[in-house]
């Protein structure tokens, strides 16, 4: 952090002054954002930012009518996001070696455990553990929620592999999609021959944490301000196998919004100077993933934000909160209608705050002005707004809390009633568990390609530990996995019911469906191969006495 503290302190006090040459605007390509779409998805993009955040009286202000009282926000996109993201990766999923201990049909929770030979044993160990070194090393659980929980309002989330030398590690790391932009084969609706990322750098930005030969800076969300003076656009250029660095010089339109963009050498900018034009990765894949949010096919490529639907509800419901609360605030501080009777020669009245006010023989007595606001026909239509916001958004009410009983519920009683939201985590985990899978098909290719300390052997990976000894037999060396030969174990992201699960393995077992040690590993997923054996042996003795006995 010292390093990136100084450089922004370079940066910050000088100019970036590179001459503007006359710039062909007729060469296809050179316009920046490269096409209408592209600028539309990332004003999208900010302006669910801003919902998500709860700013929403800088997205609605121009089509409410104004008024004296605070603009109240029920900031009810942001908690369906925060919901569906809980429950996506609340409970981490669990990335399993197909034909590794404990692992079934993924998202079952009655998965038969796959036979293993003790020919793959040593083989699959091993890449299981590296799996879990991946997983552990990256903050797993982290990366999951992150990624959900922006893909909810932006509709995409880019996630990408790479190499930091500096660590000897392969990291796994969010982008932001507005820094991503997909180069399509032609005729082609989503095969993907390239990727750019490519962001804006202005004076005092800075690039990031720079500590990877593969992709060295660390993408930024481009600056949603006009752009001022001379601007450069810092790109990495993906291709499987291949990644360039490149940069270009923005030049503004006279008059518009849009820049056109011409190539400059990276020495242009003193934090891209020491990089080098192409690094080679040696994977066969371009190592970025992107996970579309409510994909159709009629939007290409691109995902659908979860408020897509939801904003004219949201500013609906806004503006009658905020009715309601102007009401209230009119209720509690009334004026006083009285008679001229009560004021003196000035055409004032004789006190400064009035607190008893004598009444005059044959005149009317003050009243105060007050009229029925109808609060209780204006709550309920913002709860219907409410309910309907969840309705569209395919979320349960129960979800957050409406109708629930006061007495407590089982776990079957709650999944029950929320079959609503667990249908639409269901759908989004479709396109999460491709994408993830692939993301750690990548990770273990770099691993084993580019890492030196781990990259044939990964022992005690499971703990957390650096390896100590390393087995050299060729059947525990780690190899690259493809992502069909990974599996995800996902949860609900609800409470379990420990007592209902023993109920059905007990039916399981006695129907003659499960084995005691299919029903274990099911019941407590934590517990390690040794643990599961014991408790085996031990219910198989108990078994054994009670028959005797």
């Amino acid at each position: 952090m010292a390093w990136l503290s100084d450089t922004w302190r370079r940066l910050r006090g000088r100019r970036l002054v590179i001459s503007v040459d006359t710039i062909d605007t007729t060469v296809p390509g050179d316009r920046w954002p490269p096409t209408a779409a592209d600028e539309r998805r990332l004003r999208d993009y900010d302006t669910h930012l801003r919902l998500f955040l709860g700013r929403h009286q800088e997205v609605f202000d121009p089509y409410r009518r104004p008024d004296e009282g605070p603009y109240v926000v029920t900031n009810v996109l942001g908690a369906i996001s925060r919901l569906t993201a809980h429950r996506l990766f609340g409970e981490a999923p669990k990335a399993r070696a197909k034909g590794g201990s404990g692992f079934g049909v993924p998202g079952s929770g009655l998965g038969r455990a796959e036979r293993r030979t003790p020919n793959a044993e040593p083989q699959t160990a091993a890449s299981q553990r590296l799996l879990d070194h991946l997983c552990q090393s990256n903050s797993w659980p982290q990366l999951c929620y992150e990624g959900a929980l922006g893909g909810s309002y932006r509709g995409d989330t880019v996630l990408r592999v790479r190499y930091d030398a500096q660590r000897d590690a392969v990291v796994m790391e969010g982008v932001p999609p507005s820094c991503y932009f997909p180069h399509l084969d032609p005729g082609a609706t989503d095969s993907l021959r390239a990727v750019s990322l490519a962001w804006v750098v202005t004076a005092g930005s800075g690039f990031g944490v720079r500590g990877s030969a593969l992709g060295a800076a660390q993408p930024r969300t481009p600056n949603a301000e006009p752009l001022t003076s001379v601007a450069l656009l810092r790109e990495e250029y993906h291709e499987p196998g291949l990644i360039e660095n490149r940069l270009w010089k923005l030049v503004a339109v006279p008059g518009e919004s849009r820049y056109y963009r011409r190539r400059v050498e990276l020495s242009a900018l003193e934090e891209t100077a020491d990089l080098p034009e192409t690094v080679e990765t040696g994977l066969d894949v371009i190592p970025i993933v992107h996970v579309p949010n409510r994909r159709v096919a009629e939007t290409g490529i691109w995902g659908q934000s979860d408020y897509a639907d939801l904003i004219s509800l949201q500013e609906a419901l806004n503006r009658r909160r905020t009715q309601l609360g102007n009401i209230l605030d009119k209720h509690a501080d009334p004026l006083l209608a009285i008679d001229e009777s009560f004021l003196d020669e000035q055409g004032r009245l004789p006190m400064d705050r009035i607190r008893a006010i004598p009444l005059v023989q044959d005149e009317p007595p003050p009243q105060y002005i007050t009229w029925d606001g109808k609060l209780a026909d204006a709550r309920a239509e913002a709860d219907e707004l409410t309910h309907m916001i969840l309705l569209v958004a395919g979320i349960s009410p129960e979800s957050f809390g409406f109708g629930s009983g006061s007495a407590p519920e089982s776990g079957f009683a709650i999944r029950l009633r929320q079959m609503l939201t667990t249908s639409t985590i269901a759908g989004k985990r479709l396109q999460w568990e491709p994408g993830l899978r692939k993301l750690l098909s990548i990770a273990t290719k770099m691993h084993v390609r580019h890492v030196s300390g781990l990259g044939s052997q990964v022992s005690g990976a499971t703990s957390g530990r650096q390896p100590e000894t390393r087995d050299m037999r060729p059947e525990t060396a780690v190899r690259p996995l493809e992502p069909d030969e990974i599996g995800l174990e996902f949860g609900d992201g609800l409470p379990p019911d420990l007592s209902a699960s023993i109920k059905d393995e007990v039916s399981l077992q006695g129907a003659g469906l499960a084995s005691k040690e299919a029903s274990l590993r099911r019941l407590f997923p934590d517990w390690s191969e040794a643990e599961i054996e014991a408790e085996v042996e031990r219910l198989t003795q108990q078994d054994a006495q009670d028959q005797t006995g």
